[in-house]
């Protein structure tokens, strides 16, 4: 009787490398498998909205401030009477402002609007300062520093030189509140 047993040995190992071949081919399929595409649906998106810039809006466009029959008397230094400006607005609460007053300068007093009455008082002013911090809001410059629109202005009729004449007073000016 010869001995098989190389030759069992022999088939033994091809049937584990047949079954080891086998089972490396399941495992290919089976990535590749997995490697295909997947089926894919799409989705549009559409998006909307509006942004919007919080705003200050002036209700009043033209305010008259009347300092009346004025004298001597009314004066204490160079200040006379002073008047709030009562600008109706709507603007959210502690809404910071810079204001820019356009008005013809006083050439004695570069701070105050001069008096443009037609044969009306010499040496006279009107200064606009903030009602809280006294800041005068110089004509043709830009305030720098900002106020609170909701704290107030004021108009104060001022001497301009030592002595003045009688007569009207009146003057015009354009004040610009600007926000950030």
């Amino acid at each position: 009787m010869k001995n098989n047993l190389p030759a069992a040995c022999a088939a033994g190992a091809q049937m584990r490398a047949l079954t080891t071949m086998r089972l490396a081919l399941s495992m290919v399929s089976l990535l590749a498998a997995s490697a295909m595409p997947a089926q894919a649906q799409t989705v549009n998106l559409t998006f909307k909205g509006v942004y919007t810039l919080e705003t200050c809006t002036i209700n009043d466009q033209s305010i008259t401030i009347d300092f009346g029959a004025t004298n001597e008397n009314s004066f204490s230094g160079n200040d006379g009477p002073t008047k709030p400006i009562t600008i109706a607005a709507s603007c959210p609460a502690g809404w910071p402002v810079r204001y820019t007053l356009a008005a013809t300068a006083d050439t004695d007093n570069p701070s105050a609007i001069k008096n443009s009455a037609v044969s009306g008082a010499t040496g006279f002013g009107i200064l606009i300062r903030s009602s809280d911090l006294g800041t005068t809001i110089v004509p043709n410059a830009s305030l720098s520093n900002h106020l609170f629109l909701q704290d107030g202005l004021q108009a104060t009729l001022v001497r301009t030189k030592a002595a003045g004449t009688e007569g009207a007073i009146s003057a015009s000016a354009t004040l610009t509140a600007n926000y950030d």
